[in-house]
C-alpha cells in the first residue's frame, strides 16, 4: 500500500525512530539545540529548542498535535521502550 502525500510530508518533518539514536543523529536531523518534550503516552520527543526564535517556517502540525503545543521545524520521537537518560 503507497503511502498517502500526508504522510510522506509528516515522515520528512517528524522521525519516529525504533532504536535510540545518538545525539549527533538527531540533533542532524532536528538542526539546533535540542528541547526534550515527554508526550502523554511516556515516549520522547525532541524539537529545536529555539524553533522560534529562529522564526523557522513551518508549523510541524504532526508534532504539535503530538506534543499538545505549537511546534515549529523538525521533531523526533523516541518510543518509551527506546528511551533512556536523556545525553
Amino acid at each position: 500500500m503507497s503511502k498517502t502525500k500526508y504522510e510522506i510530508l509528516a515522515e520528512r518533518e517528524c522521525k519516529i525512530y525504533d532504536y535510540k539514536p545518538t545525539y549527533d543523529e538527531v540533533r542532524d536531523f532536528i538542526g539546533g539545540y535540542l528541547e526534550g518534550i515527554t508526550l502523554s503516552n511516556g515516549d520522547r520527543m525532541y524539537v529545536d529548542e529555539e524553533g522560534l526564535l529562529k522564526e523557522i517556517n513551518f508549523l510541524n502540525e504532526t508534532a504539535s498535535v503530538m506534543a499538545q503545543r505549537e511546534i515549529v521545524g523538525y521533531a523526533v520521537v523516541i518510543p518509551k521502550e527506546h528511551c533512556g537518560e536523556d545525553w
